[in-house]
């Protein structure tokens, strides 16, 4: 199932984090410091899909990144991270912040959403919780 990702910087999976990340190799690098300097952890669903989570409480969770490798999508993987994530840390609530693109996930799986602005000129951003 999950398994935490040790070295992200030689890692398969870090081609599959880019999804979650977007293009720009700056971002990429600002995520695998941030597993690096252990300021969230890296798991991943075998090569093809991993989420990023960041504790923030007891029980409480921010999903850093979530993304799954476009020929494994719709098979219910990103799902499957997130309750075993949930299991793992016994959360009570666990949120996101996303885009536009993704926010039909997160509505799906009844995650409640509330809407940030734009942050960047032209690119709503989501707010999406579970729980409390």
């Amino acid at each position: 199932m999950l398994q935490r990702v040790e070295h992200l910087e030689i890692d398969p999976i870090k081609k599959v984090l880019k999804h979650a990340t977007g293009p720009s190799e700056a971002s990429l690098f600002k995520a695998v410091l941030m597993y690096k300097n252990d300021q969230a952890v890296l798991y991943k669903y075998g090569n093809k899909g991993c989420i990023g989570i960041a504790l923030i409480d007891t029980n409480r969770a921010r999903m850093c990144h979530i993304a799954v490798d476009e020929k494994y999508r719709n098979q219910g993987i990103a799902l499957q991270m997130i309750r075993a994530i949930i299991s793992k840390y016994e959360l009570t609530y666990i949120e996101a912040e996303t885009d536009e693109e993704a926010v039909g996930f997160y509505k799906k799986w009844k995650f409640k959403i509330k809407s940030l602005g734009e942050k960047h000129p032209g690119m709503e951003r989501f707010h999406c919780h579970l729980g409390e």
